[in-house]
């Protein structure tokens, strides 16, 4: 008996199975779409920063200027890995030396249309627990190698396959 005969002699058997299908599809759509949003939905102007060191992180705005006052302590801005299924790690932090934020700031105060530019400035670095800034290869090119390593991270289990990370809107929920 072929799909034409069986459809014809059993309608309502035809009728149910359509509508358990319909179901089915509209349950799957539903449960893939509702909850946690999806990872991959990237906040735009966002970056991550730390006030401990590295220790934790949190997203705010990215035109903020490291350092910045956040609950009392100056944050810095945090560089996000990946490595070994879905570990995440702060790689090194980022903040303008007190003579670089003052330069960035009238710079921006005198020409806001070039904000976008300025916040792109080479930044003083540092590994999480390290005590010393390094300066940017700009300011004092004989410390370039201790500046390209840090800004070249390698993961907590010795690991070079990373990838950096973005702030999504499930990092700003779970982070």
């Amino acid at each position: 008996m072929g799909v034409r005969e069986t459809i014809q002699q059993k309608p309502a058997l035809m009728a149910s199975f359509a509508a358990v299908s319909l179901l089915l599809g509209a349950a799957a759509l539903y449960f893939q779409t509702v909850g946690k949003p999806h990872v991959s939905v990237r906040l735009l102007n966002a970056a991550f920063y730390s006030d401990d060191d590295g220790n934790t992180w949190f997203i705010d705005d990215a035109s903020k200027l490291p350092p910045f006052d956040h609950n009392g302590k100056p944050a810095v801005r945090a560089a996000i890995y990946r490595y070994d299924d879905d570990k995440k790690f702060v790689a090194y932090l980022e903040k303008f030396s007190d003579a670089q934020l003052a330069q960035v700031q009238a710079a921006i105060a005198a020409h806001p249309e070039e904000t976008a530019h300025w916040m792109q400035s080479p930044m003083e670095v540092k590994k999480p627990g390290d005590r010393k800034w390094i300066p940017p290869p700009s300011e004092k090119p004989q410390g370039a190698l201790a500046y390209g390593k840090i800004i070249m991270p390698t993961a907590p289990d010795g690991s070079k396959n990373l990838s950096p990370v973005a702030p999504t809107e499930s990092d700003a929920l779970d982070p």
